[in-house]
């Protein structure tokens, strides 16, 4: 949509006024993973009114960030009207209803612009706010503790979706755990809108936000395999202005295909998760438990993190580290979080699962958890604010020991409590 908000900047040291649209969660494709900020004024100290412009994006343990400064075309003493256009490939900044000129080397425009070709694709949801702080910021205050940020109004538009094209996967992985360098194949179908049959242009691929190709005719198939071959040199591989390269370790890769039509519309799927080397550990105590069944969710397997469990953490943990999760209570706070657990199926069919939400502020935050079957991906639990379970229909389940991967895929994190497996048909009775 279109964002705007009129506002006077404030001045002093010590002080930080924003117009920002952020979340928390650390995944650009399922939760979070992004903060554009429409300005910061931080730059305005000393009385010069310049003014800065951000994109942080963030993907597991990477964190990239981008930005320009322009200049006010009056005083401080002025109010002006700040605005954002965010369409699913743009970010553009605009003041009393101009474009803003700008130059960065992030950038191949001349304007404040960020785009998912050289920047990144956000899917997931955001909110927009206003706010001020006190602190460091420029120096810190040296006379009187107060200031002014003064707010008019904040204004938004929504951007009309009726003329997107259409896109699908008709080819996906078999399986969502793959080892270092094996590979795998997306494909997708597209068609123009059925309102503006305006034809097709080109089709992206995204890893967790972050362009790895794209094709301007069909086939539109994608042959990749994780590892440095396939990823060097793409928007995932890129460091952002901390020139820190990205690592590649246990997080999960959720990739989504993008289309857009030659009017400028664009459509997406939805996201499909690929995780690199995962063996799943070995039970925990020994102890397998029997399906049908309630599975305690701080029942995970033993191995630490990359192997039986993922928890993020800027620059990532040691491959093996234990007792990053608690066995008290069970939080996959940040999307892409997962847990392996190992089950012992007495009875082979479909089963319900059922996912029992622990209390913790689940009266706040609607939820996702996609779920993994021997790594294969079978479909996600889902729930809205204040509901207390998710359920997943119809999984079959062959009889033995099985593994379960629990991926957190949701901006406020997955907090179960537990995992419980109804039979819904016995193979054996028909």
């Amino acid at each position: 949509g279109y964002y705007e908000a009129r506002v006077r900047f404030t001045k002093k040291p010590g002080w930080w006024a924003a117009f920002r649209m952020l979340d928390e969660g650390r995944n650009m494709s399922v939760g979070g993973g992004y903060e554009l900020d429409i300005f910061e004024d931080y730059s305005t100290r000393g009385g010069a009114p310049i003014i800065a412009n951000n994109l942080h994006v963030s993907y597991g343990p990477n964190m990239r960030s981008y930005g320009y400064h322009f200049e006010l075309p009056g005083s401080l003493d002025d109010f002006y009207v700040i605005g954002c256009k965010w369409t699913p490939f743009e970010y553009s900044t605009y003041v009393n209803g101009k474009l803003l000129r700008a130059t960065a080397r992030h950038s191949p425009y001349e304007s404040v612009t960020y785009d998912a070709i050289n920047h990144a694709f956000g899917t997931s949801t955001l909110y927009l706010c206003v706010s001020g702080q006190a602190g460091y910021s420029g120096g810190r205050a040296t006379s009187e503790g107060s200031e002014e940020y003064l707010v008019d109004y904040v204004r938004a538009y929504e951007y009309p979706r009726d003329k997107d094209p259409l896109i699908r996967f008709t080819t996906i992985p078999e399986k969502s755990v793959v080892k270092t360098g094996e590979p795998f194949v997306f494909e997708v179908s597209v068609s123009p809108s059925e309102i503006s049959r305006s034809p097709v242009s080109t089709v992206y691929l995204f890893d967790n936000g972050n362009l790895l190709d794209y094709k301007t005719a069909p086939p539109y198939r994608f042959s990749l395999a994780i590892d440095r071959k396939h990823f060097e040199n793409t928007a995932w591989d890129s460091a952002g202005r901390s020139g820190k390269k990205p690592i590649m370790d246990g997080y999960p890769h959720f990739f989504i295909a993008a289309v857009q039509d030659e009017a400028g519309n664009v459509a997406y799927t939805e996201a499909f998760p690929v995780i690199a080397d995962m063996t799943g550990g070995e039970p925990y105590q020994e102890t397998i438990p029997a399906v049908p069944g309630i599975l305690p969710a701080v029942n995970f397997n033993v191995g630490g993190q990359n192997i039986a469990s993922y928890k993020q953490v800027r620059g990532g943990y040691p491959t093996g580290q234990e007792k990053l999760f608690s066995r008290k209570a069970m939080h996959l706070r940040e999307a892409g979080e997962w847990v392996t657990y190992t089950v012992n199926v007495q009875q082979s069919g479909k089963y319900k699962i059922i996912l029992h939400r622990r209390e913790y502020r689940r009266n706040e935050w609607p939820m996702r958890g996609m779920l993994l079957v021997n790594g294969k991906y079978v479909g996600d639990l889902k729930s809205d604010a204040g509901v207390k379970s998710a359920i997943l229909n119809d999984i079959e389940l062959p009889t033995g020991k099985q593994q379960i991967t629990l991926i957190s895929a949701c901006t406020y994190g997955v907090w179960p409590e537990s995992l419980e497996f109804i039979l819904t048909q016995d193979n054996a009775a028909h």
